[in-house]
Parts: C-alpha cells; structure tokens; sequence
C-alpha cells in the first residue's frame, strides 16, 4: 500500500490516471472527483500547505460567478464533466503557489460590532467577541482577498472571500465600522 506525504501527492498520483483512483468510465468523472475529493476527510492524510480544505473556499474568490456555497455544483454545470475535472486540477495548482499575506490592517480599539449572533433559536442576541484588530489578506499571487479577524491566541479567516481590497474593506466596515482612515499598510 502507497502512503501519501500529503493530499496534493495523492491528487497528482489521481490526475495522471483517474481510472486506477475513481474507476474505468471512459472518460473523467467531475462527480467521481467530486465523491473522491469529499471522502478523504475520513483519511488520516497530512492536508498539505496552503491547506486543502482552503481550496474550495480560495476557488469561490477566484472564479468570477461562482456560488461560494455549491462551488462543485457550479463547475459541473457551467463547464461540463470533463471541462470540470481540468478546471479543478489547473485551478488547485494555481492554489497550491498562494500564500496568506497581510496587505493593510487596522487595530480595533472603541469599535462596536454591527451583528449580534445565537447559540441557539431560543435563546438570547449575543454580542460577538471583538478582535484586537482585523487584517486585508491576499491569497498571493491570485486576486483573492479576505478579511482576517485576529483575536488572542487564534486568526479567523471570514468567509466569503473578495474579489478586491475595496469589496474586504467595504465587508470590515460593514462588521466593524472600520473607516478608510484607520486602514495603514504594512
């Protein structure tokens, strides 16, 4: 039996010969890939760097039009099958150069959250915790922004993703009420 180093070293073994991984149908299989990819969160294999798990969110960003909620979906029905199954692997490799980069952040300091939140449908409207500061990240060298919350001790990345450092900073704003002036670039 084969042992991976990482997802990335099993899904270049799959690319270069998907029938011996997703099964002899003729021709690539997006829904076999699809159904492939989905079933090694049950396998205790290491998620490579940048993480796998990144992948479909960073593809919502990426791909003009996209549903950030059925990204597979959306390939599937606006290329087709075997179109998919290309798209994915030329767009996980372009994924697998990127990088987390902070570009601009801004310290929170008398900020007030513009969202409340529930634990559970009965129960009461919760403040949020407030992060020391919020950060604009790039995935470099793609064009794919997001809004990092940084917090003690933890970064929590808000999803969707961004097209633009405008769109990132219209999103902490309409959160945080960052203004424009408290932005400084690093």
């Amino acid at each position: 039996m084969k042992y991976y180093k990482d997802i990335y070293e099993l899904l270049d073994a799959l690319q270069k010969r998907p029938a011996m991984y997703l099964g002899n149908t003729g021709k690539k299989s997006f829904a076999a890939l699809v159904a492939f990819v989905s079933a090694l969160g049950f396998v205790e294999v290491d998620a490579g760097d940048p993480c796998f798990w990144g992948f479909s969110r960073w593809i919502t960003g990426r791909v003009y039009g996209m549903s950030p909620t059925l990204p597979w979906d959306w390939m599937n029905e606006e290329w087709g099958n075997e179109q998919a199954f290309d798209q994915f692997f030329e767009l996980l490799d372009e994924y697998r150069t990127c990088k987390s980069v902070c570009l601009s952040r801004a310290v929170l300091r008398e900020h007030e959250p513009t969202f409340y939140y529930q634990e559970s449908m009965d129960s009461e409207l919760l403040t949020p915790e407030k992060p020391l500061e919020v950060c604009i990240a790039q995935f470099a060298p793609s064009e794919v922004y997001y809004l990092l919350e940084v917090y003690v001790g933890r970064q929590e990345e808000y999803f969707p993703y961004q097209k633009s450092i405008d769109e990132v900073k219209e999103l902490a704003k309409s959160r945080w009420r960052v203004s424009e002036e408290e932005w400084f670039d690093l």
